[in-house]
């Protein structure tokens, strides 16, 4: 049972704004990293990236940046986001196999990879449309596995850095597993390159951080939709009425999956979306209502069938975007 101190403290760690957290680099998140320093320096690798801390994990595109969640940097943040969030917070191996993709993005960056003529080949092409919705074939053959969701399907970069992901990994067993199969020499590739570049200074040194915490100005609480008076009290039903027209419950549902995994998963696109059609609007606005949303489909177990997802993703994305502006609305009446 929580202490009269621990629940002040906890209120107080809600209510204060992310841009106000004293983040720093430690404890977990910097025993990962140096793990991972020893990895590269093992490899001859020299490249170092840039961190910092933003909403969620990437790389910022064709830079040197790699993006922390916030919620990374301490023990008690962790918590909270085990707690108000669907997603499993990252153990050290979770940690460790998320900063070795992000590096396989940050070293493509930093050397151009993406331009030379082999990676094209065997990878894919760079500049093709990134899709947050794709079908990944699990008994594929030239793609390895790391991540959840089969994720070097998803683009050729994506390919590229769960492929080098998988190769620096010392516990992934790549030649074993991959033997005779087309994704072995996309590995053998990998290795060719680091011989290549090892020791050498990076092309590109680039910096561009996406929306850093120090920009994110609502609270903790705000940021997971934790307000009980006004989401679970007033505006419950009306969110409720407002996502059982878009999903199903799940005693209907079938061998379908859950509308909360799908709502985080086209996050990115919907707040990409949203952003460009609504003037004055900003993403930390429009992620306070999906994850508003998820939180009410994950109770309620709302649900979907696969075929029906790019549907979805067009009546919740106007869903979304009538939050928005009425919200805009309301604050300028």
């Amino acid at each position: 049972m929580e202490t009269s101190i621990a629940k002040i403290a906890k209120h107080e760690l809600l209510n204060t704004r992310i841009c106000d957290l004293p983040l720093q680099i430690n404890g977990l998140l910097e025993g990962c990293i140096k793990k991972l320093d020893r990895e590269l320096t093992k490899k001859g690798l020299r490249f170092r990236p840039d961190y910092y801390f933003g909403e969620s994990w990437g790389c910022v595109n064709k830079t040197i940046s790699i993006e922390i969640p916030f919620f990374m940097a301490t023990a008690e943040l962790r918590h909270i986001e085990r707690k108000y969030s669907e997603r499993e917070c990252e153990n050290k191996r979770g940690l460790l196999r998320t900063l070795r993709h992000e590096y396989g993005h940050a070293l493509n960056y930093a050397f151009e990879l993406y331009r030379e003529k082999e990676w094209r080949r065997l990878f894919g092409d760079f500049e093709q449309k990134y899709h947050e919705l794709y079908m990944a074939n699990p008994f594929s053959k030239r793609y390895v596995k790391y991540l959840e969701d089969y994720y070097a399907q998803k683009h050729p970069d994506e390919d590229w850095a769960e492929t080098f992901a998988v190769w620096l990994d010392p516990g992934s067993n790549w030649r074993e597993l991959y033997q005779r199969t087309p994704a072995m020499r996309k590995l053998a590739y990998v290795r060719e390159v680091v011989h290549a570049i090892r020791y050498q200074v990076h092309k590109v040194d680039r910096i561009g951080r996406d929306e850093p915490f120090e920009e994110v100005d609502t609270t903790i609480a705000e940021y997971y939709g934790i307000d009980p008076e006004v989401i679970f009290k007033e505006k419950l039903s009306e969110y409720l009425e407002d996502l059982r027209r878009i999903f199903v419950p799940a005693v209907r549902s079938g061998r379908r999956i859950k509308a909360s995994q799908f709502i985080r998963r086209c996050t990115p696109v919907i707040v990409s979306k949203v952003g460009e059609w609504i003037a004055g609007s900003n993403r930390h606005t429009i992620r306070k209502y999906l994850r508003r949303l998820e939180a009410i489909s994950r109770h309620y177990d709302l649900r979907l069938s696969q075929r029906e997802m790019l549907e979805k993703l067009v009546e919740l994305t106007t869903l979304v975007n009538f939050y928005v502006m009425d919200e805009i609305h309301g604050l300028s009446s």
